[in-house]
């Protein structure tokens, strides 16, 4: 298996990117979200992570440079059409 794609960017199909890098998976990785931006986190909806001007500041699930540094294709605003 050279090529692993994953279908969704919240925090499993994160972890799943990690966890195969981690443990030593070396061939072509990519992660497939439809939202525009990095993966982050969803927590319960609260105050504290709303801007004055009620936008939401969500955290993201990891640091920018993470995608990059293990080597995965991180594909945001696609949306899956087929399997």
């Amino acid at each position: 298996m050279d090529d692993v794609v994953i279908l969704g960017a919240g925090q499993a199909g994160v972890q799943v990117a990690d966890s195969l890098r981690t443990g030593g998976f070396t061939g072509h990785l990519t992660l497939v979200s439809d939202e525009t931006v990095p993966p982050y986190q969803r927590p319960p909806l609260s105050k504290d992570y709303m801007l004055p001007d009620g936008q939401l500041v969500p955290p993201p699930l990891r640091a920018d440079r993470f995608y990059t540094d293990a080597d995965i294709d991180l594909r945001t605003g696609a949306r899956a059409t087929g399997i």
